[in-house]
């Protein structure tokens, strides 16, 4: 008899090869046709909701993988949180304004075309992309309402923008007034401070003269000091045309000393920093003492002003500051003080204006060495070098910066004690991971007014109006509603207005447009509202400084209160050389690139495995361990789905075996973790957790000890439905444990059970619900016995390594194990479970001795318990190859052992055709 035909060998279409760039894409079509988001919706509506706003990317090229990494976590939280039973749709979004896009599409065009065509194509750019990046997003597995995402360019959306900036405007918070700003003279555009990138920069450094004026008081010249000089120290010579004044700290020591280059004033403790020779202190003074001095201009014909400043510090320069106030947020403050001048003579290019005298028509970083060139012509330049220092370059265009005074609108942060409330908002909400709380706090309590304007094309412009006669502005309540209304296509009611500066009747739009960080921070207003606030805000490292902490200024000046409960925070992905990956560098590797050659779900295992709170260095290498660990975890589904072909229903929890019984125990265990660890965002926690269970707990034990009892017990018998039970049960709880991680791996595995007849009624794992633990299947004693077996176990296995490389058995079956302990509980257990050791260690024949006689040379004692391998008495049985003294015995089965003769003879086994 062909005895191999009576094995009960698993049986499964799903393939050990994965294919998943070939499989993926058909499950993607088969989750849009059967409309799988819009049946998980459904089948949670009406319960609480879990509301994850997302933050909107560029659209501006296609993704990246760091924009993979932001999707893909968003997906895994909306993906665990729907199947536990939230109702939590996903709303994606793209921000499609601003210089990301206007940048391109200029550099497209190639030419100065009109604001219209800019704008025309900057909608047809983000038109484009829009639809490229939703079906990458689509491509990793992420779920969403991608048919209806929200656009910052929809004029829905533009509508909600104008009637928050109309709150803030009606609460006092919008101003408009010339202070520097950071402005790039390449973009001819200000910049926020989130759109600066510092890079080592070399300037000039000058130590410079400002001669004090002879009829200067408190400062009379006197015998004792002749042409004394206040001496100040600079990086940026091109600033000293907009100077104004110079700063002292009021209660610091300044020395007048005499040099041959004349007496020079400096602060005592930054004597050293003056290069020259024969120094003598002719007298020293307090810096109180010496402010209202007039200074004389070393560079135009104007009067500099000595006053005192707190900021003045001790670790370089002079002690003496220049001030200049249109070109320094400090120099601004403390001149608003003195009510100084705000002087700054530079275009929107950069170039000096005819205010910067015979500097005129220069660009400002060539005209430095004009101007050194000149103070060294007046003799006012004491010492010059080079300095390499952090300085702030566009984002965009990577040119320096220059701090510039221009008209702008700003958003008052202390108004209405904005800021603070801010602060006291930040220490109620949760911040993922905890240090990121601090980081926040940090960028509010230090950040300046918001400026708003920005001088560009593309985006929402700002709703001012401007008298034609005088260029008085206009803005108020009625100005932004009319504007709200031309976005609906709508004719406003236009107030017969006059200016109230001129009288004049006609006027002019402003043609500034929003901050595009205003846009997208209005999200909230215009998008979230639907569970307000939002459960979870997600984005990356860079956003404190941008999406988080303006979404939460605008929703504190609106609503006084954070637009989210929550706000978790993920780190950059880097190169190999450790450099965050960006389009602009040219570093990014696209994930579509990783998915045609390993799928999806290789890249989100990724994902998961990795603590994403820090940054991420990745390279392609970095996928090969993963790609192991995912070929184990599929082999585990292949070996549960293959052996429950035939599986029917549950058997009773009380007809189980206690290894089954401990297994469902462990398996609860399981389910607790993984579920505290979604609930912490910890995904990492959840495959490392998810990946030893399949290989620790089930591959390298319980499957590998299971065989002998699925494929040669009788099929309908106790052992083997016990066993089916356990198998069915941890098939479907790592199913749909791991599915926010792996979507279409999990998606295969129920398929491949509706194939087998089991869940017919259920099109998709995402319309069932994450397992709980179940209390009844809770044993804490057999697992503290089987702790014990294990352990055992583990020393039998060394034991039989030690003798198969000795040669004295092959196949563990061959092994007889002989167990001696003088330990009373563990020699109890062993003989508490005598009839399943044989199993736990797949030998043949276990015996346990009470005592251990002389003769027993080969027993060897290892940590737990004492060993004696033997080769197997009796004869291998030819269909479940156990070795037994009762084979031959059996005149109808000769070559079968008492339990294969069992099963043939009650034919419980699946009969085969020849």
């Amino acid at each position: 008899m062909d005895y191999k035909s009576t094995i009960n060998l698993p049986k499964t279409s799903f393939s050990m090869k994965a294919n998943l760039p070939q499989k993926e894409p058909e499950t993607l079509k088969y989750w849009e046709e059967m409309k799988i988001y819009e049946s998980m919706q459904e089948i949670r509506k009406g319960k609480k909701q879990y509301i994850l706003h997302d933050g909107p990317p560029y659209a501006n090229g296609n993704t990246h993988i760091g924009t993979a990494l932001n999707k893909v976590l968003k997906d895994i939280i909306v993906k665990y949180m729907t199947m536990s039973g939230y109702d939590s749709p996903y709303i994606p979004g793209w921000d499609c304004h601003g210089m990301p896009i206007e940048h391109n599409v200029v550099q497209e065009m190639g030419k100065e075309v009109g604001r219209n065509k800019i704008r025309e194509n900057c909608i047809k750019y983000a038109e484009k992309y829009v639809p490229i990046q939703r079906d990458e997003f689509k491509r990793l597995g992420v779920f969403g309402d991608w048919e209806r995402p929200y656009l910052t360019m929809n004029p829905e959306y533009e509508i909600n923008v104008l009637k928050t900036f109309k709150t803030l405007v009606e609460k006092g918070y919008i101003y408009r007034a010339k202070r520097p700003i950071h402005w790039c003279p390449g973009c001819k555009t200000a910049l926020a401070e989130a759109e600066l990138e510092y890079k080592d920069h070399l300037s000039p450094s000058i130590y410079v003269k400002f001669p004090v004026k002879r009829d200067s008081s408190p400062m009379a010249q006197n015998d004792t000091c002749p042409d004394a000089s206040f001496l100040i120290w600079t990086t940026t010579p091109w600033t000293l045309p907009a100077n104004v004044a110079v700063a002292l700290h009021p209660d610091y020591d300044y020395s007048f000393i005499k040099t041959e280059q004349g007496i020079l004033i400096v602060a005592d403790e930054l004597m050293e920093k003056i290069h020259t020779k024969n120094r003598e202190i002719m007298k020293r003074v307090k810096g109180k003492e010496l402010e209202g001095a007039k200074l004389v201009h070393p560079l135009v014909d104007r009067i500099s002003t000595v006053i005192l400043a707190d900021f003045v510090k001790k670790d370089e320069g002079t002690g003496c500051v220049h001030i200049a106030p249109g070109h320094g947020e400090e120099d601004y403050q403390i001149g608003l003080k003195y009510n100084l001048p705000i002087i700054s003579p530079v275009d929107d290019g950069g170039v000096f204006t005819e205010e910067a005298g015979i500097f005129k028509g220069k660009q400002v970083f060539e005209a430095n060495d004009e101007i050194i060139e000149v103070l060294e012509e007046k003799g006012l330049l004491v010492d010059k070098d080079e300095i390499t220092h952090s300085y702030p370059h566009c984002w965009r265009c990577d040119s320096p910066l220059i701090f510039r005074a221009t008209p702008q609108w700003f958003l008052n942060v202390n108004h209405k004690d904005l800021k603070n409330r801010m602060l006291e908002e930040i220490e109620r909400v949760k911040w993922i991971p905890s240090w990121s709380k601090e980081r926040i706090y940090n960028t509010v309590k230090e950040r300046p007014d918001w400026c708003l304007s920005r001088q560009r094309v593309w985006g929402i412009p700002i709703p001012v109006l401007y008298c034609k006669n005088c260029e008085e502005p206009v803005l108020n309540s009625a100005v932004v509603e009319e504007a709200i209304l031309e976005t609906e296509n709508r004719k406003p009611k236009t107030e017969n207005r006059k200016c109230k500066k001129c009288g004049g009747e006609e006027f002019i739009k402003e043609k500034d447009i929003f901050d595009v960080w205003f846009d997208s921070s209005s999200s909230y207003n215009a998008v979230a509202r639907v569970n307000f606030p939002a459960d979870l805000y997600l984005e990356g490292v860079d956003h404190h400084r941008v999406w988080f902490q303006h979404s939460l200024l605008l929703s504190m000046a609106t609503d006084n209160r954070s637009p989210f409960k929550a706000c978790l925070t993920h780190g950059l992905v880097l190169d190999e050389k450790m450099h965050k990956m960006s389009k602009k560098l040219g570093n990014i590797v696209s994930p579509m690139e990783i998915t045609d050659k390993f799928g999806a779900d290789i890249l989100r295992l990724y994902f998961s495995s990795v603590d994403y709170t820090r940054d991420i260095p990745f390279n392609f290498e970095s996928l090969e361990s993963i790609k192991i660990a995912y070929r184990k975890i599929r082999n585990t589904f292949k070996f549960l789905l293959g052996n429950i072909y035939d599986y029917k229903e549950p058997i009773p929890y009380n007809n189980l075996l206690e290894i089954d019984k401990l297994m469902l125990h462990k398996l609860q265990k399981l389910i607790k973790e993984i579920r505290d660890a979604y609930k912490k965002f910890e995904f990492y926690k959840v495959y490392h957790l998810f990946y030893n269970y399949c290989i620790i707990d089930l591959s390298k034990f319980y499957l590998d000890i299971l065989k002998d009892r699925l494929y040669t017990y009788g099929k309908e018998s106790n052992e083997r439905r016990s066993a089916q039970t356990v198998l069915y049960e941890t098939l479907s709880s790592l199913a749909r444990l791991i599915a926010p991680v792996l979507p279409f791996t999990a998606e295969e595995v129920w398929k491949e059970e509706e194939t087998m007849g089991m869940r017919m009624d259920r099109k998709s794992i995402f319309v069932e619900d994450i397992p709980e633990v179940n209390e009844n299947y809770i044993d804490e004693d057999i697992e503290e016995r089987w702790q014990i077996l294990k352990k055992v176990r583990d020393d039998v296995l060394c034991a039989i390594e030690d003798k198969r490389e000795q040669g004295v058995v092959g196949n563990s079956l061959e092994a007889k194990v002989i167990l001696w302990t003088e330990d009373k509980e563990l020699r109890e257990v062993l003989g508490n479970h005598r009839d399943e050791l044989s199993s736990l260690f797949i030998v043949s024949q276990v015996e346990i001795r009470k005592e251990v006689s002389p003769q027993d040379e080969g027993m060897i004692s290892y940590k737990n318990v004492s060993t004696k391998i033997e080769r197997a008495k009796g004869k291998k049985c030819e269909r479940c190859w156990i070795y037994s003294e009762e084979v031959g015995k059996d005149k109808d089965y000769p070559t079968l052992c008492p339990k294969c003769i069992f099963v043939l003879k009650g034919g419980d086994y699946e009969q085969k055709e020849a």
